[in-house]
């Protein structure tokens, strides 16, 4: 007496509090997938990171860039005094100067996360528009009957953006 039923085990429903925190991003090739998938569909790498996560690199990194700036300057006027005193006071006021910019960083980088998120999805809207296409191409069986869009039935972006088309 053998049952035809086989066992199936379905992932938890995961409730985020934006669609779009399901959206992920390969850091390889720039694909986009709401898939639970481990490996990029487009390069096949294990490189998919959740788009937040993303953006707070790309803050980090635009961060980290001004304070390279800062010390560049800071170096430069330090190497480009003319006597020991001189160098040792561009080197306190410099360093002093650079303090605030440090705590101000520290204090905006939530707003600058918030804001490469939105760059990320106004430049590349077409991108996750494609990359939801192919997510829905490849789950759901090609019935040409169905009438259900790609864009209803994956993940909503935060805001309306148009495209020019």
């Amino acid at each position: 007496m053998s049952s035809s039923k086989q066992p199936v085990q379905f992932r938890p429903f995961t409730h985020t509090e934006h669609a779009y925190q399901k959206l992920r991003i390969c850091k390889r090739c720039g694909q986009f997938t709401a898939l639970w998938e481990k490996e990029c569909t487009s390069c096949g790498r294990d490189a998919l990171v959740p788009v937040e996560q993303y953006a707070n690199r790309k803050a980090k990194l635009y961060f980290r860039k001004d304070l390279a700036f800062g010390i560049a300057l800071l170096a430069a006027a330090v190497f480009f005094g003319h006597s020991t005193q001189q160098m040792l006071l561009c080197g306190i006021v410099g360093a002093l100067l650079l303090l605030p910019l440090v705590l101000l960083q520290q204090r905006i980088r939530p707003y600058e996360q918030h804001r490469q998120l939105i760059r990320l999805f106004r430049g590349r809207i077409e991108q996750i528009k494609e990359g939801l296409s192919i997510n829905h191409k490849t789950r759901l069986p090609c019935d040409s009957s169905a009438s259900v869009s790609p864009m209803k039935c994956c993940v909503r972006l935060p805001y309306s953006f148009t495209t020019t088309g």
